[in-house]
């Protein structure tokens, strides 16, 4: 009687407990996958966002996009210290690079370096090493 009545108020309704826990068993899962299917569509418009914007030329220029400077050599002189010697227009300049600043050192012209001191031992380092592994040091 009591099924009856509740059927009646609802206007066709019935009670069915079992088929509301299957319904609610099943709602996690679908709502996982959609929630996942939904990281996905957001992660693929991210990468396609970027290679559009790559392709039209949006974003930072590259380190090679200005020929104008270009770093020629550099040697450590320290943990954070450095002298490089850097291409600017017709000039190369000698500059000494620390952690606070940048100072010009020398100024040579473009594609001029100065004579290099010739090693001690004839060579070079295979014949270093030639000498060190047959047991004659060099002096």
């Amino acid at each position: 009687m009591r099924s009856l009545t509740i059927t009646a108020a609802f206007g066709g309704l019935t009670y069915a407990p079992q088929a509301a826990y299957a319904q609610s068993a099943a709602t996690p899962v679908t709502g996982m996958g959609q929630m996942l299917f939904g990281l996905a569509v957001v992660i693929a418009l991210v990468f396609a966002a970027a290679w559009i914007a790559r392709r039209i030329g949006l974003g930072v220029p590259r380190h090679d996009a200005t020929p104008m400077l270009r770093r020629i050599a550099a040697m450590p002189v320290g943990p954070r210290e450095r002298i490089m010697i850097v291409e600017a227009g017709a000039a190369w300049l000698v500059v000494g690079v620390t952690a606070q600043t940048i100072q010009t050192l020398h100024t040579l012209p473009k594609g001029e370096l100065p004579d290099l001191p010739v090693s001690n031992f004839a060579g070079g380092f295979a014949a270093l090493l030639h000498k060190a592994r047959a047991g004659h040091a060099p002096r």
